[in-house]
């Protein structure tokens, strides 16, 4: 009996030993006790451990990354383009919108003019066109510009026949100011141009000084010189051998030009070319120059210049209110003198030297201080006649002595 009890309590004693091991060795591992609960409750949850699959590719995780638009990823495009475009007579060619010159984003536009051009500007969005109020000459550097309609040249302004640089400001009462600069040098394939600030001197080379004018769709015009931009700045002109020809109005109203250094080579002075330099005072013709131009020196008052000794064609009002006075010589060269070419000019006796072909009525008009006209050469009867008929009734005080003439 003793023996069946002895091995009762073995089999007993083996089996607490099985099922107790297990539960030693798993909770010696406090990593897989589980987590978020205080002793004697449940916890919350069990975690699961993470998965160590990798991830192939392609996949993604939808939870962990947001979907957005494209619209929302693509940056903003800069404005790449102007809203302004400048139309009109654009190098002689009439250019409308379509093929105008655009403006950049900052509304500034740089571009070489081969000639003076009238021009207005064109807002793309409303259609709208902006025209100066009037005429405004290439001169001007500055002009404000309004919304109308487009009528003739009156209401366009011109840019110089240069390489210019243009501005554009929009203004709260819808008006734009129009702005440009030029370049203090320039050529242009007939003459080269460089204006020195400091000793306020224009220099000009080349073959021959001109410009372009007429009649343009009802409107007289003339294409202005690069430098009018400099005109109120410009004192002394300096022009080199070689250039044949100084043009149309090439330094009309220059009212701070004091001396023009003109070379022997140029035969011609064009029309309106010294007209209004009001201070002007130095200034030699060359005995090359056969073509005096239409009111060429009018109103240059304090300039008693000489008359070339090869001269042939003195046009009208050419020496008008100059500062010609005393006795003025017509070469024997001279063939033609234009009405009033000496008007208001005080000059106190007339030679001619030669047989003037066509002496035009009042050619002396208002010359009060002539007193004396003097023929060096015998002219045929006819044109002295003529000479002796303008002369006096022109010129009151020299009645007496031009009639006396033999």
């Amino acid at each position: 009996m003793k023996k069946y009890i002895s091995l009762l309590l073995t089999a007993v004693m083996l089996f607490g030993v099985l099922t107790c091991a297990p539960t030693a060795v798993f909770a010696s591992d406090s990593s897989a006790l589980p987590t978020g609960g205080s002793e004697g409750q449940e916890p919350d949850s069990i975690s699961e451990p993470p998965s160590t699959e990798p991830v192939t590719s392609g996949q993604e995780n939808e939870t962990s990354q947001p979907t957005t638009s494209a619209a929302t990823d693509a940056p903003t495009e800069p404005q790449t383009v102007s809203d302004y475009i400048l139309c009109g007579s654009i190098n002689g060619k009439e250019t409308e919108p379509d093929d105008g010159l655009r403006f950049s984003p900052d509304n500034t536009l740089e571009y070489s003019f081969t000639s003076s051009s009238y021009v207005y500007v064109y807002k793309e969005s409303t259609q709208e066109r902006f025209y100066a109020d009037g005429y405004v000459s290439g001169e001007v550097s500055r002009v404000t510009l309004t919304k109308g309609p487009y009528t003739s040249y009156s209401s366009s302004f011109s840019v110089p026949a240069a390489t210019v640089r243009m501005q554009l400001t929009e203004n709260p009462d819808g008006t734009l100011d129009f702005e440009y600069t030029v370049p203090a040098s320039g050529s242009n394939g007939r003459y080269s141009w460089e204006f020195d600030p400091d000793s306020e001197t224009l220099y000009l080379s080349g073959t021959s000084v001109t410009t372009t004018y007429g009649w343009r769709n009802g409107s007289y015009f003339y294409e202005k010189y690069a430098w009018n931009y400099f005109k109120k700045n410009i004192k002394h002109v300096v022009i080199s051998e070689g250039v044949t020809k100084l043009g149309y109005s090439v330094f009309d109203g220059y009212s701070s030009l004091q001396s023009v250094s003109v070379p022997s080579t140029v035969t011609s002075i064009g029309g309106y070319a010294f007209r209004n330099c009001s201070l002007l005072s130095e200034l030699t013709l060359p005995d090359g120059v056969t073509e005096i131009g239409e009111s060429a020196f009018y109103n240059c008052s304090r300039l008693s210049v000489n008359i070339p000794a090869n001269v042939e064609i003195i046009n009208s009002g050419a020496f008008s209110n100059s500062g010609l006075s005393g006795e003025l010589v017509l070469p024997a060269s001279v063939k033609s003198v234009g009405s009033s070419a000496f008007d208001y000019c005080e000059i106190t006796k007339l030679v001619i030297s030669g047989d003037i072909e066509s002496f035009s009525y009042e050619a002396l008009s208002r010359c009060y201080s002539l007193s004396e006209v003097e023929f060096k050469a015998t002219p045929h009867n006819s044109r002295r006649t003529a000479c002796l008929n303008i002369i006096p009734s022109a010129c009151p005080k020299n009645l007496g002595k031009a009639s006396a003439l033999p």
